[in-house]
């Protein structure tokens, strides 16, 4: 596995240093503050190394999706907040380039932190816009890497901006390729992999790859119905994509051929409507009437995963097994966030995907149980699968 230089390997004292990070953090809708800094708590170990060391910190960042500048986007009240979590002052600058940019970049003392504001105000940063990126690479000597989450993303700051300076890995994003790393070098067996969420289409070049490589595959969350379908069951009013059963029926082929054991449900939470908790039961995944939809695993399937979870030594878990955001149908997600800590308790070296894993891993207040939980939800499955990334395939690699 290539391993890359990480900002120990670069001397930064005095120097101006380049911190892509994503703050693109959530707000509350009605106090206004931020609802999750946990994006943020993740590169403070980098920020204090750094200010430790003596360099002059510019960080970078974006936040949604503006047309254009945007106050309601911009990052001062995430400057504010990230004053607060380091103990020093932290000024957002007015704009993420030009001359007043510049200035306030040369006259920073060591030890210093600016924040720019939000690159996405510019359309030329997710354009990946060359002359953009060279703006940003006049501001500093060195370029690190702290945002994983996004190094998926060919934009100027993650992709052209690294090749036009000494570009390296901040600890945040080394520990995500690390660990990540693991399920696809040596994992310790066995190793089983829980798979839920909505598409299979998002997680098929994934399955495809680790189908091999694993002793279990554990199918939940809205992608089961295209495995129970593809067994020749009813699904009723399930979401399933056009190309879902086709994509199982693959799936389900590799594992045979592979020798994997592939469990989907047994029994289904069902609910005619997926917003309202009012009216639902469980009933056999071979007996969903056509007025129906999945909504949750049930506790048959429950106690199926929790004993294959038992017996494993890593496990990889991306996606919930329903919709845990309402109570009546998290359950399954519940239960086997629970069982899997007891494996991490045991020693089980178990690393969860981001996105709404890492929201529901946060729900049942597991985030700090678990060996990692990846910042990065379509970044984490690219990592996985074995694909190209813009964010990391220009920092330096490290040749010992």
């Amino acid at each position: 596995m290539t391993t890359y230089q990480s900002i120990k390997d670069i001397p930064v004292s005095g120097k101006k240093v380049i911190v892509r990070v994503d703050y693109n953090v959530p707000f509350d809708k009605i106090t206004g503050n931020i609802s999750d800094d946990s994006r943020m708590q993740l590169t403070l170990p980098s920020l204090r190394y750094l200010i430790k060391q003596n360099a002059k910190i510019i960080l970078i960042s974006h936040r949604g999706r503006p047309s254009g500048k945007s106050e309601s986007l911009s990052l001062k009240p995430i400057g504010e907040h990230l004053s607060s979590l380091l103990g020093i002052s932290v000024e957002v600058l007015e704009d993420c380039i030009g001359d007043e940019v510049i200035k306030k970049t040369q006259s920073m003392g060591p030890g210093e932190i600016v924040l720019l504001e939000n690159l996405r105000f510019y359309k030329e940063e997710e354009d990946n816009d060359q002359a953009f990126a060279v703006s940003l690479s006049q501001l500093g000597d060195y370029y690190v890497n702290e945002a994983f989450s996004v190094s998926h993303r060919a934009h100027a700051s993650t992709e052209s901006l690294p090749q036009l300076i000494p570009a390296v890995a901040g600890f945040l994003l080394a520990k995500e390729m690390f660990e990540l790393g693991r399920i696809l070098k040596s994992p310790s067996k066995p190793l089983s992999i829980v798979m839920g969420g909505a598409k299979v289409s998002d997680k098929m070049n994934l399955m495809k790859k680790l189908v091999p490589l694993s002793e279990n595959i554990l199918v939940g969350g809205g992608m089961a119905a295209a495995f129970l379908s593809a067994s020749g069951h009813s699904i009723g009013i399930s979401m399933i994509e056009s190309n879902g059963k086709t994509l199982a029926t693959e799936i389900i082929a590799i594992a045979k051929s592979n020798q994997t054991n592939l469990l989907v449900p047994e029994d289904v939470v069902i609910s005619n409507n997926a917003g309202n908790a009012e009216f639902f039961r469980t009933t056999e995944a071979n007996s969903i009437p056509e007025d129906q939809m999945i909504v949750d695993i049930g506790p048959k399937t429950i106690s199926n995963f929790s004993k294959v979870l038992e017996t494993s030594n890593t496990i990889l878990w991306n996606g919930p097994m329903g919709i845990f955001e309402i109570h009546e149908f998290s359950n399954g997600t519940k239960k086997i966030s629970q069982t899997i800590v007891e494996q991490a308790n045991k020693g089980g070296i178990i690393l969860l995907g981001g996105g709404s894993t890492a929201e529901a891993a946060k729900k049942f207040d597991i985030l700090d149980k678990v060996t990692h939980v990846s910042t990065g939800g379509g970044a984490s499955l690219q990592f996985l699968e074995g694909k190209d990334m813009p964010g990391i395939r220009h920092l330096m690699i490290n040749s010992r």
